[in-house]
């Protein structure tokens, strides 16, 4: 998968299935409440990232909820699996992906836009500090399942407006929607997100 290489940009990204048995097909990950996840929802995701590292860029992730270590694992796993080269495994070797739970950010962050930027902004300067000019750039993926589940996007949208007036050089972000987050929207809410 070719992806242009967006910096100092924000974008929104929304899924895509041709039908609903493609929606299905996504590996599944057992959950700690006993409910199944499907990675299906995140495979552009994966292959955008993996596109990303292949080209010498770091990539920080926090667009999925992650209950468990193993679910941290397969997230790497799936990157990886999309176009498995050298490359990109020598640069998760050298610390190029960050995987973080979207949950989390949402607890510590709360209803704090600017902390939310301050959170996003302080991990892209510590991986570029860490990685030096190993790095081309960094890329970040968000999503904002954890606000719209707490009825909280408005919060989210504000830290979207901002986030790109903030950014740090040869960084950008892709923030991920899912359905069922663009249809609790309102009309004014769906124009400004697009």
């Amino acid at each position: 998968m070719s992806v242009n290489m967006h910096l100092h940009s924000h974008m929104i990204g929304f899924p895509h299935y041709k039908n609903k048995s493609q929606e299905l097909q996504g590996t599944q990950i057992s959950m700690k409440d006993g409910q199944g996840y499907n990675s299906s929802a995140y495979k552009s995701i994966y292959e955008m990232s993996n596109s990303y590292l292949s080209n010498g860029y770091s990539v920080l992730y926090g667009a999925e909820s992650i209950p468990n270590e193993s679910t941290k694992e397969k997230i790497f796993e799936n990157i990886v699996n999309v176009n498995p080269t050298q490359e990109v495994r020598d640069n998760l070797a050298r610390g190029f992906l960050l995987v973080f739970d979207r949950d989390s950010i949402y607890e510590e962050s709360d209803t704090n836009y600017k902390s939310l930027i301050n959170f996003w902004n302080s991990n892209a300067n510590r991986i570029r500090e860490g990685l030096g000019d190993k790095t081309k750039g960094t890329m970040i993926f968000s999503a904002p399942d954890s606000y719209f589940k707490h009825d909280k996007h408005d919060i989210f949208m504000m830290f979207e407006e901002e986030m790109g007036k903030t950014f740090p050089t040869n960084t950008g972000m892709i923030c991920w929607y899912k359905e069922e987050c663009l249809n609790s929207l309102s009309l004014a809410s769906l124009i400004k997100v697009s």
